[in-house]
This record gives structure tokens, C-alpha cells and sequence, in this order.
């Protein structure tokens, strides 16, 4: 008789519970031991709950200097101003009964929570100040001074939490030492059953993993994006087309990142549907031609990223039908997002010529019809989702219901999406554990010896054009004199996802402008590597090490 997947399961969770009945008879002989030491443990824990709530009131306080800064008016601004004050006043309250119970070493701790914070509240009173005189430097002020104090008062309360957790870890082990024969029995027992559950989960999982991982995965693909090795698509690389083949026989759409009018026939051939690389009207008005969907990209003005102007004159100047267009945002931070969203490119379609009613749909329903999702979202109508945004004469949203939720009214955050915004997202771990850097690396190539000719990286800035250049060197006691002489820099790229050694690509700058310190990114398609830019290896290495900082402070441990 075969051994289904349902016998299986009955056997492996027998044998479990049959363990568990016998641990709980050994649990049951030592619960009065244990008594005291969950006494301590709670008390431990009490004083941790209240400092993670300190970061909860924290970012009630980050919320408010926000929409201080939002603000429309003096009055509106001062109103925020004194939610702040009561926030101040509940955050005290805490503290305090946190240090009234604390240890000597957790109130040494908040004694230096108390003085980061009180810098923290100097620097947001000065962007009051600045709130209601100039919008633009206030914001400036909150995103740069104030984004650093907020995150070491932050950093400040997570130091806490980490002292309680060994503190609570510390009682805990004291209590295992005191432990007898039993709970060694105890232990074992658990092991046992653990084993016996993984054993077991292992081997029911090796039955059915790949079919579900299938399943699951074809179930929650919207698309295969974003399609960005055009050059090897064009040129029929077997890889490239080999992933394209998965998406498509499985009915899935392609989406594509394309530069160059001379790629455009052979890159839709290959199956790919749409781009938001359109920068001008005539590549714009090229992918059209093939079939090709097109997101117009808007993001701040003055930078690249900001085509739809010149891309959209296919439709306004060619033409064009608008009805396979729509519109999008690119590498957006989400500081960026409340300036340059998706409302706002929407705008800025109406302001290059199109309609309201066409650019509207080209922000809601034109993306929805594309990935074949308009039976769900971007229009109104029955079945589909109640996600609605609720605009004035200029496009700007005044509502909005989210799941048929009202969550924002009149330009205002509702007490229910107050309350969402209140939880703390938490990414799955390994998301706060994507720099992975070696324990040494030299970010610097050692200096020639003789005249010699080098490759460089050449700026334009304050463009993205980068230029393949060549300098001819000459000897030189040391770096400095070169980059003065040519106008050059370090730059340095290191692995950091863990899969080597150690790899560091060394090479030169050209035109950067950097004359002192250095500025080091773990943002950099694609490979999202880190890449360091400095004029000495110790600034270099300064910058890197702020990274890694900034990476473990932001990990759920951390907090």
C-alpha cells in the first residue's frame, strides 16, 4: 500500500505529541522551580515592552515634525508643533518609569538616551522655526540633521533593548545552572522531539516542495521584470532568451529596459512588451510602432529620469494613441515619492498636453490593463477593488479609500491608517542582512612606479554620461599630486553579498570633483554592489564602515 502524504503526516505528528505528553509531565514536576526565575523574567521583559514603545512614540513624534513641515498654514503648523509637545511629555513618562526600576547598568544607558534625545528636540525646534518661513529648507533640514538625530535617538533606545535582552538572556541561563537531572530529561526530550519534527517536516517536504514552489510561484508572478540585458537579447544570447521562454510560456508578460532606436525591432521580436526607457519622441514613437507598451518616466526635473516631457510628444506632436501609454516613477527613494509620486507625473502629462481624463487613465487604468489586472484594479466597477482616489479641479488627491477604507479625508490621515502607520513593518531577516563584508580589503591600488598610461572613469556631471578616458601619469611621491595634476580620484567596488573572498575592482575617476573625504553607495544597479569613491584609503574606508553601521542599526535586533 503506498505511504501517502496524509500517513506520513499522521506518524510524524504521533510521535511528537507523544513526546510533548512526556515533557509535559517532566514540565509539570518543575514549574514551582521555576516560579522565581519567571518573577525576574517578567520584570525584565515589563521594562523591555516600554522601551520598544519609546521607538513607537519616537515615530509618532517623526510623524508629526512631517506634517508640520506638510503643513498649509501657520495654525495647521503650530497644531502639530504642540502634538509634538504632548508626545514629548508622554515620552518623558515612559522613561522615566523605565528608570525608576532599572538596574545601574540600564540607567546609564537611558541617561544617554536622554541627552541624545534632547539633541534630537533642539534640532526639531529649529525645523519648526524653519517651517513656517521656508518649506524647502525645513524639509532639508528634517531629511539631513534630523533623519541623523532621529536615527541616534533611535540607536540610543535599541542599546537599551539589546542590555535587556542579555539581561533577561543572563537570568535565564543562571536558571538552567540551577537545573537538575529532570531538566536535563527535560532537554533531551526536546531535542528528541525537535529532531523527530525537522526528520520528519524534511521528509514530507522533499515530496512536495518542488510542485508547490511551482504552483505558488506561477500563482504570484505578475510579469518577468525587468528585462534589462537588452544587448544580449538582441544578439540572441541563449540565456537571455532561454528566461525569456519561461515567462512566456507560461502566459506571462515581459517587461523590458531599452536604449537606442536600432534596438527596438529586434528586442519586441524577442517577446519583450513594454519599457519605461522612452526618452524622446522618437524612440517613443519606434516602440509604438512594434507593439511595444511605454511607461513615461517622471521623476525631479533636473535629472534624467525625467523624460515624460520629451517621450510623450509622440502622442502630443506624432499623434501617437495614447491607449498603450502609461506612466511611472523610477529608482525613487520614498522621501522622493511625497514630491515626485505618481499624482505628480500624472500632472506633469496634463502640463506636456495631454488631457486630464487621458492622463489619469494613463496613471490608474492604462498600467492595470497591461499586466492583464484591470479585471481587479485601476477602474471603477463591479468586483474589482475599492482603491479610490478622490480628486480636485487639478489632479491633486484630496481622499482616498484603500480596500473601501477611508484613509485619507480631505488631506488628512485617518485614525485608522494612523493606527497602520503605527505598526512597524518588519521585512523578512535576510533583507536586513544584504551587506556582507569581508573583515579587511584595501580599497586602494598601489602607486606606479614609472610613467605609465591608465584607464579612468570620466564624469559629466551633473549628468549620468560616463566616458571611457585614457591618462598618461607620470611618476609622483605619492597619489595626492596625481589627482591634483589630472583631476582625478579613487573608486573602489566590493562585493558585498557574501559569495567571495573579498573581490575589490580598483580603478580612477575622472572630473568627480572630489577633493577631500568620501562618498560610498550600497545603491548600484545592478548588481547592487558597494561602491566607494575618495581621495585616501582611510576616508574610504570611513565611508564603508558607515554603511555597515547603517545596515546593522537597521535590523530588527538592532531595535
Amino acid at each position: 500500500m503506498r505511504f501517502t502524504v496524509k500517513a506520513k503526516l499522521a506518524s510524524a505528528f504521533g510521535a511528537v505529541i507523544a513526546l510533548a505528553m512526556v515533557i509535559g509531565g517532566v514540565s509539570y514536576v518543575k514549574l514551582s522551580d521555576m516560579v522565581s526565575t519567571a518573577d525576574g523574567l517578567v520584570s525584565a521583559a515589563g521594562r523591555m515592552e516600554k522601551a520598544e514603545g519609546l521607538e513607537k512614540i519616537i515615530l509618532l513624534q517623526i510623524r508629526a515634525e512631517k506634517n508640520a513641515i506638510l503643513a498649509t498654514s501657520d495654525s495647521e503648523t503650530d497644531k502639530f508643533v504642540a502634538e509634538v509637545g504632548k508626545i514629548r511629555t508622554d515620552l518623558s513618562k515612559v522613561r522615566d518609569d523605565i528608570y525608576a526600576v532599572a538596574t545601574e547598568g540600564g540607567r546609564k544607558l537611558l541617561d544617554r538616551f536622554a541627552s541624545v534625545r534632547s539633541h534630537f528636540d533642539a534640532v526639531q525646534d529649529e525645523t519648526f522655526k524653519l517651517a513656517k518661513l521656508d518649506k524647502a529648507k525645513a524639509t532639508e533640514r528634517s531629511t539631513i540633521e534630523g533623519r541623523k538625530a532621529a536615527g541616534e535617538t533611535m540607536a540610543a533606545v535599541g542599546d537599551y533593548v539589546v542590555f535587556i535582552k542579555k539581561l533577561m538572556a543572563d537570568r535565564a541561563e543562571q536558571a538552567r545552572e540551577d537545573g537538575s537531572r529532570a531538566q536535563m530529561l527535560l532537554l533531551g526530550l526536546v531535542i528528541a522531539s525537535l529532531l523527530i519534527a525537522v526528520a520528519s517536516a524534511t521528509w514530507i517536504a522533499l515530496n512536495i516542495s518542488r510542485g508547490l514552489a511551482k504552483a505558488v510561484g506561477l500563482a504570484e508572478a505578475v510579469a518577468l521584470g525587468e528585462k534589462m540585458d537588452f544587448v544580449p537579447v538582441v544578439m540572441g544570447d541563449e540565456r537571455s532568451h532561454a528566461i525569456l521562454a519561461a515567462a512566456l510560456q507560461r502566459g506571462r508578460p515581459v517587461s523590458g529596459h531599452v536604449y537606442g532606436r536600432e534596438f527596438v525591432a529586434a528586442y519586441a521580436a524577442s517577446g519583450v512588451t513594454d519599457t519605461h526607457e522612452a526618452i524622446d519622441r522618437d524612440i517613443a514613437d519606434d516602440l509604438l510602432d512594434a507593439g511595444v507598451w511605454i511607461f513615461l518616466r517622471g521623476g525631479p526635473p533636473t535629472t534624467p529620469w525625467h523624460s515624460l516631457p520629451q517621450a510623450i510628444r509622440t502622442i502630443t506632436e506624432l499623434g501617437a494613441s495614447h491607449k498603450r501609454t502609461a506612466v511611472c516613477t523610477d529608482d525613487r527613494d520614498a522621501d522622493d515619492l511625497m514630491l515626485f509620486g505618481l499624482d505628480w507625473v500624472v500632472r506633469e502629462a496634463v502640463k506636456a498636453g495631454m488631457s486630464p481624463e487621458q492622463a489619469w487613465s494613463m496613471g490608474s487604468l492604462h498600467g492595470a490593463t497591461r499586466f492583464a489586472m484591470d479585471g481587479e484594479i485601476g477602474g471603477l466597477g463591479g468586483g474589482r477593488r475599492a482603491d479610490l482616489v478622490l480628486l480636485d479641479d487639478g489632479l491633486k488627491p484630496q481622499s482616498t479609500w484603500y480596500g473601501g477604507e477611508l484613509v485619507v479625508d480631505k488631506g488628512k490621515i485617518t485614525p485608522r491608517l494612523d493606527q497602520a502607520l503605527s505598526q512597524r513593518y518588519q521585512y523578512p531577516k535576510a533583507a536586513y542582512a544584504t551587506v556582507k563584508l569581508p573583515p579587511q580589503v584595501k580599497l586602494t591600488p598601489e602607486l606606479p612606479t614609472k610613467a605609465c598610461t591608465v584607464n579612468a572613469i570620466k564624469t559629466a556631471l551633473p549628468g549620468i554620461t560616463l566616458i571611457h578616458d585614457k591618462v598618461a601619469i607620470e611618476p609622483a611621491n605619492d597619489w595626492e599630486t596625481l589627482f591634483a595634476r589630472h583631476g582625478l580620484c579613487f573608486v573602489a567596488v566590493i562585493e558585498r553579498h557574501g559569495k567571495s573572498a573579498g573581490n575589490v575592482a580598483h580603478g580612477l575617476l575622472k572630473d568627480f570633483g572630489l577633493k577631500r573625504g568620501a562618498v560610498a553607495s550600497s545603491v548600484g544597479h545592478d548588481s547592487h554592489n558597494i561602491i566607494v569613491a575618495g581621495t585616501n584609503e582611510a576616508d574610504m574606508q570611513a565611508a564603508v564602515a558607515a554603511i555597515d553601521r547603517a545596515v546593522s542599526a537597521s535590523s530588527p535586533t538592532a531595535r
